[in-house]
């Protein structure tokens, strides 16, 4: 039921997404570290527009952009609501038509998945790599932009 409620806060956070040192941030990094580390392409939200998920004790609190190799991200960072610190990185395309090579990108970096799942009924295809440091997950849904859920484990 908790990783229903992050992948509904993804989703939410990426429409309108990393390893433990993903790229410049660490985890445990507050807000205002993750945005000084990004060198400006990082900004925090304002309150009103942070978003929640109680159940799983975060917040996401600084959003901005990343550029992967030739993939401009959309990038999402969501903070432990008790210890301040940085416990998740989603990160996604801009463009359903960049999903193929988001995918390549990410096979190429982690290897292959160790768990693999879909529901072709909806187009959904999703992957799944477990590290010491990190859990990642790619969705991937037909149509629409696929993203990276990165989180501390």
């Amino acid at each position: 039921m908790q990783r229903l409620f992050l992948v509904v806060l993804a989703v939410a956070a990426l429409s309108g997404t990393a390893r433990a040192d993903w790229q410049y941030t660490k985890w445990g990094m507050t807000p205002e570290q993750v945005v000084r580390a990004s060198g400006g392409k990082v900004s925090m939200l304002p309150s009103g527009e942070r978003r929640r998920v109680e159940e799983a004790n975060l917040e996401t609190s600084a959003t901005g952009t990343f550029q992967d190799g030739s993939l401009p991200l959309r990038v999402v960072f969501s903070f432990d609501t008790k210890s301040g610190g940085l416990s998740c990185v989603f990160h996604g395309v801009t463009d359903p038509a960049q999903n193929d090579a988001f995918k390549a990108l990410l096979l190429k970096r982690h290897g292959p998945p160790q768990n693999t799942s879909s529901l072709p009924v909806i187009g959904m295809e999703s992957l799944n790599w477990k590290f010491p440091t990190d859990d990642i997950d790619l969705t991937i849904t037909k149509d629409d932009r696929a993203f990276v859920m990165q989180c501390k484990p």
